[in-house]
């Protein structure tokens, strides 16, 4: 990272929770991680839910966010599954009948 970046962390679909960071590295090199977790966040704010999902869905309207999304045919479910538990996926899997 460039001296003063920030990273925001979300998600881990990977389930390794073994993650460590050197906070001098943070420190000397005047960096900032900022991590969200929804699940644990909502439970205990619910009132932020329903305006949360609006502005999430007038972003993505406006084209805001880069949401990489994979269409599979139904027919590929065992596959879809298998690659998000070995973590290879990097964004949305798509299940169609179509």
């Amino acid at each position: 990272m460039a001296p003063m970046a920030r990273m925001l962390l979300v998600g881990n679909g990977s389930g390794d929770w073994s993650h460590r960071v050197d906070t001098n590295t943070l420190w000397g090199g005047n960096l900032g991680l900022l991590g969200f977790n929804v699940g644990w966040y909502l439970p205990h704010h619910p009132e932020q839910a329903g305006p949360a999902a609006e502005h999430a869905l007038r972003a993505i309207r406006a084209g805001l966010l880069d949401i990489r999304t994979e269409t599979l045919p139904l027919a590929d479910a065992a596959e879809a599954h298998r690659r998000l538990a070995a973590g290879a996926v990097g964004g949305r899997i798509l299940l169609t009948t179509a």
